[in-house]
């Protein structure tokens, strides 16, 4: 199971033993899949979904944005009431951050644990029965700071793996492979790609749009590439190239001096920015402030 994918193989180890367990009781756990975007969360929520499919011909998904779920009416008069009663359904809620509250509190109670996996709720003037042996929930997230704490308490918690410089360079071989690309070279280009492997098929497919009818992809093709797409070190987006000058031009950077300096909060600065400077080791923090490494420093005098 899982095999079309590649890497996360802790994530294919766990769905794989409850998937074991839902052939023996027909009961999942409620899942909650988490990942940054781009990297597969709802691909493997789908077919966690479509390999129950497979076991209980009864049983069908279902994939709700939930972005699209505007209050508990439009979640009931659009999903749960016409698929609840005929057929066994596997609801996924792609982006479950944006669930609203009164949503968010009316999953609380439908997904109460109980041991006898059936739950009701009322709604309107109807009391609807749910039986986890006929519905399982699958929620989808990249900001699980956002899920309420009580909804994801109910929920058993799937953190997909980070991707490797291997794995990245497997998902573009998979789009051109027909096309001969050095190892080191591939090592090089997966080494921009963010550890996302949506961003590896994209450059897949401009590596594919790029070559032709071509067969080898050289580095003299990759430094082409990059120029032309403005592809920088580590993939730095623009915004965190301006925090990496703004910290050598001061040698030590205090958050409230980077917030002023790219107009982002402290908070987003922290979620958004430093987290790829810190795993990438191009910042390190200290006491006074946010200052750059050797190896930062390295690539800011290499541009």
């Amino acid at each position: 199971m899982f095999k079309d994918i590649i890497g996360q193989e802790n994530t294919k180890k766990k769905l794989n033993f409850f998937l074991d367990c839902y052939k023996n009781t027909k009961v999942s756990p409620h899942l909650l899949f988490v990942a940054p975007k781009g990297c597969g969360k709802t691909m493997f929520a789908i077919q966690y979904g479509k390999e129950m499919e497979a076991m209980d011909s009864k049983k069908e998904v279902r994939l709700v944005n939930c972005s699209s779920i505007k209050n508990l009416r439009n979640l009931f008069d659009s999903i749960i009431i016409p698929h609840i009663s005929e057929k066994d359904v596997t609801f996924i809620f792609d982006e479950a951050s944006e669930l609203p509250k009164d949503v968010t509190m009316a999953l609380l109670t439908i997904l109460n644990p109980n041991p006898q996996n059936k739950t009701t709720f009322s709604y309107l003037e109807d009391t609807f029965d749910f039986d986890f042996k006929r519905q399982t929930f699958l929620f989808c997230t990249s900001e699980s700071h956002k899920i309420f704490h009580a909804l994801a308490d109910r929920l058993t918690r799937i953190d997909l793996d980070e991707y490797t410089i291997d794995n990245l360079g497997e998902v573009m071989q998979k789009v051109v492979p027909d096309v001969s690309i050095p190892k080191d070279l591939l090592n090089s280009v997966s080494q921009t790609l963010r550890s996302n492997p949506r961003q590896a098929t994209k450059m897949g497919n401009n590596i594919k749009n790029y070559l032709g009818n071509k067969k080898n992809f050289l580095p003299t093709d990759w430094a082409l590439v990059k120029s032309s797409l403005n592809i920088l070190p580590y993939g730095l987006t623009e915004i965190e190239l301006s925090v990496l000058k703004a910290i050598k031009e001061r040698q030590q950077c205090r958050l409230t001096t980077l917030a002023a300096i790219t107009g982002m909060t402290r908070t987003s600065i922290q979620r958004d920015i430093e987290i790829h400077l810190l795993r990438n080791d191009l910042i390190k923090i200290e006491a006074e402030g946010r200052c750059l490494t050797k190896k930062g420093a390295d690539m800011l005098n290499s541009l």
